[in-house]
């Protein structure tokens, strides 16, 4: 009833899937990273199950919405853990 989770390049993700699938483990989410609203997804994040879904969980989530260093409340929910200085 686990989960297997990996974050890969975009480009890499259809390759990755068809690989996982040959191994019986099934797209349940995926979140594609945006560094800004305006670019194309750099990173897919992906987690599988061996249960097959009927709809996998699709988001995005963007990593900064008005400029450098300006982050999303997402994105900073998601990573708050990492940091020192809250």
């Amino acid at each position: 009833d686990g989960l297997f989770c990996v974050i890969l390049p975009t480009d890499l993700r259809e390759d990755f899937l068809c690989l996982a699938a040959t191994e019986g483990l099934y797209e349940c989410k995926r979140i594609d990273v945006y560094p800004t609203p305006q670019r194309p997804a750099k990173r897919t994040m992906l987690a599988f199950s061996k249960k097959k879904s009927a709809f996998p969980v699709k988001e995005r989530l963007i990593i900064e919405t008005e400029g450098r260093h300006c982050y999303s409340k997402e994105y900073r929910n998601l990573t708050e853990a990492f940091y020192l200085d809250k």
